[in-house]
Parts: C-alpha cells; structure tokens; sequence
C-alpha cells in the first residue's frame, strides 16, 4: 500500500509563468505544459527515502486522468492567487467551459423561466382581473329589491328590478329576450351603459315610483331632462310623453307665451333638444339665449344653472352648457336680423303713423309730423324703452303696443288702434322669421 501523498506549496514567482490563462478565450495550457513547468519544483528524495510520491496539481479545467498514469495534474481555473495546492485527493471532473455559466445566463434562464409561467397562467390572471372588476361594482342604494330578479349595470352600479319592468318599455323587452349578458348569482345581468347614464336612469326609475308625487310636486328642469333622456332612449313612452309635455310648457312656442320674465337653463335645454330631437322647445330656449348678454355663454346660461339640483346629472355629457358653434352662430345672425328690424322700423317714430290723422281729429298729434317726433323721443327714447329692448324686439314691440298712446300721446283713438295693427303684425311677422334666422325651417 502506498504511503499517504506529501503535500507540497509551490510559489508560481520561482519559474516561468504559464502562458496568459485569460487569452486564447479562456483555453488553459495542456497537461504537458504544465507537467513541465512543476518539474523543476518537485522535491528530490535519495534512495533511501521512502518512494516518490505522486503529486496532484489540482486543474480546472483538465479532465481526469486515467489511472494508468503516475499523476493527475489539475489546476485551479483562475490561478489569481500566488500559491498553488497540490494533493493527489481526487478530484470531481470539471465542466467543459462551454457548459459554465456566464454572468447574466442564470438571470436569463430564470427570466425565460418566468415568463413561460406567466404565459401559463394567462388565463388564471385574466380570472383574477375580472373577478376584481366586480368587486368595485355596488349596489343602488334605493333601487336593490329583493325581491328583483333582473339586474341592470350601468359602468359600476347595479340596479336589481323586477322583470315586469319590460311591460313598460318595448325596448327592454326586447333586449330580455335577447339573453344576459352576465349574471348576478341567478339573475341576468343587462349592461345599459351605452344606451343611458346612472343619473338619467335613477331619475326615470324615481319617476316610476313617485309618479303621483309629481302631479303635485313637479320635479326641476334637470330631473324632467335627464327622464326625458332616459325614456327616451329605452323606450318608456308614457313617460317620454309626460316629461315632453313638462318641456314644453316651460319653453313655449307660442308668440302669446313670449314674456319678459326670463326662463332659466336655456343653453341646456338648446343642447337637449338637438340631442333628442325635440324641436319643439328649441325656439324657444333660441330667443331666450338671443336676448340673453353673450347669449348665455359668458356665465354659463345663467347663475341658476350652479345650484344643486337633486338629480342634476353630474356626467359631462349632460350638465355642460355650452352650445355648439353651429347654434351661436345662428344665434348671431337672428340678433343682427331682430336688432335691424328694430332700429330702423319698429321702434322709429314714424312706425304705423299715416302722417295724418286717420279720424281727422283736431289736435291729434298725428296730424303733426314734428309733435310725433318729440312724443316718440319722450315716450320711447327718454324712457329707456329703446335701449332696454333693443336684444328683445319681440317684447319690445309688446311694450309699444302697451304704452298710453292716446293720453300720453295726443293721439286719437283711431290712430292708436292703428299703430297697434301695424305693432302686432310686425310682431307676429318677426316671430315667423324667427324660424328662418335660427335655422328651424331646416330641421
């Protein structure tokens, strides 16, 4: 048996360095070399000193040799140091430099590795995310029965009804039986959102049940709008009729419903009607916008348009108040044509007067054509009445017919009738072009 291997330390600096183990990509010198360059440093032993020893230089990149061998010589793979250690210990065989990792390939293999598990789990996330979206989703604080077996979803609110809610809307009829698009538990759920807005439908929905409430307590213009919109687009046509006949008493078309007492929320109720088709309210809210100082726009229609309402919509397309470019550029043009008919006809103190006296009446002023001047500055001019309606021809034309033409005046009493005529025609004629000005001829 052979007597245990002596280890030796060998100090690179007494012979010739190997050849640069970083060069040639890596390559470490052949067994041969480096058998060569240890020879020198091996220890002599004389006859009489035990056999010589085998030496083991470890190598780290040399394969193992085989046993046939006196030797095995390895050599670390990165002889940084100064000092070699040398043992005839066995040695696990090295990795072939092509299978030792690189920095950044285990990163890349873990990164590669992630993403094939990523790309399994697609579905399970997708789970995930849809199982979130309906968690942020809540229930209508009123209208949740529970006794409803048909959900509506609007973006993130549920409304939990009653199925016979299609007999009162041929359009939700009609979308039941076309099948859910989602369930909440046993009920279907119908999404709506691209047909109405929460606010419009919780309005309708109110309407529903308070209807005799409001044969009383008529709600305010925005609740009436946002029913209207809402009934409108699901088809609930009892209520449609109910909410356009409430519009239309508040913006008459009717000359005889024109008065000086301003309506509120003209721009809005403009924008409603363009939406929803609802000519006959547009006049209307038209001439209120054209009597109004910057049309309404520079205040946003007017101050009450800022107060909180209970059902004023909140989403953009419903509570803003700015008309379109088209609508203020008719309204532009209808002031210029009421203004002109104004100065230059209506409200002149020859306007209606024949330049005599129809009766022949002695001392009427019109039988004097410098008298009817100065009444007219007095009674028109001096009073304010020019000025005052010089963006509203239509109620000022109301108020010359209303003056005491005939005691303030001078005129006789045929004279007055006749420039009453004459005021009431012109009147009735601008209420026509109205019409024309504003582009209603058209619709």
């Amino acid at each position: 048996m052979s007597p245990p291997s002596q280890s030796v330390m060998l100090d690179l600096d007494d012979f010739e360095g190997p050849p640069n183990i970083d060069d040639d990509d890596d390559e470490f010198p052949s067994v041969s070399e480096l058998s060569q360059m240890v020879e020198g440093t091996r220890p002599r032993f004389t006859k009489a000193d035990t056999p010589q020893p085998s030496i083991s230089v470890p190598l780290a990149s040399t394969p193992r040799r085989s046993q046939s061998q006196n030797s095995s010589t390895e050599v670390p793979r990165t002889p940084s140091h100064g000092i070699i250690s040398t043992s005839s210990s066995p040695t696990t065989p090295p990795k072939n430099l092509s299978q030792i990792n690189k920095p950044g390939t285990q990163k890349r293999k873990q990164d590669d590795g992630d993403r094939s598990i990523t790309a399994s789990q697609q579905p399970a996330k997708r789970q995930k995310v849809k199982a979130a979206r309906r968690l942020v989703m809540h229930k209508h604080q009123v209208h949740w029965e529970l006794d409803g077996n048909v959900v509506v979803r609007i973006k993130k609110t549920l409304f939990r009804l009653h199925r016979s809610i299609a007999r009162y809307s041929e359009w939700f009829s009609k979308r039941i039986e076309g099948g859910a698009d989602d369930f909440e538990g046993k009920d279907p759920i119908y999404d709506i959102d691209d047909k109405v807005t929460e606010e419009d439908f919780e309005a309708l929905l109110d309407a529903m049940d308070d209807a005799i409430t409001y044969f009383y307590n008529p709600p305010d213009f925005f609740t009436a709008a946002s029913i209207f919109r809402a009934s409108s687009a699901l088809s609930f046509n009892r209520f449609r009729d109910w909410a356009t006949r409430y519009l239309e008493e508040m913006w008459p078309s009717s000359l005889s419903k024109v008065t000086t007492t301003p309506i509120n929320h003209a721009s809005a109720t403009v924008i409603l009607a363009r939406e929803c088709g609802l000519k006959s309210i547009r006049k209307r809210a038209l001439y209120e916008l054209v009597r109004l100082t910057g049309f309404g726009q520079d205040d946003s229609d007017d101050e009450t348009d800022h107060h909180h309402h209970h059902h004023q919509p909140s989403s953009s397309r419903s509570s803003r108040t700015a008309i379109s470019s088209s609508d203020y550029r008719l309204l532009v043009r209808a002031r210029e044509m009421l203004t002109s008919a104004w100065t230059t006809r209506i409200a002149t103190a020859t306007f209606g007067v024949e330049g005599k006296c129809v009766g022949n009446v002695s001392g009427c002023t019109a039988s004097e054509v410098g008298l009817v001047a100065a009444k007219h500055q007095e009674m028109v001019g001096a009073s304010g009445l020019f000025e005052t309606f010089l963006r509203d021809p239509i109620c000022g034309t109301q108020a010359l017919m209303e003056l005491d033409w005939a005691k303030a005046g001078g005129y006789c009493q045929g004279c007055v009738d006749q420039r009453i005529v004459v005021w009431r025609k012109a009147r009735e004629r601008m209420w026509e072009d109205l019409d024309i000005w504003l582009g209603l001829d058209k619709c």
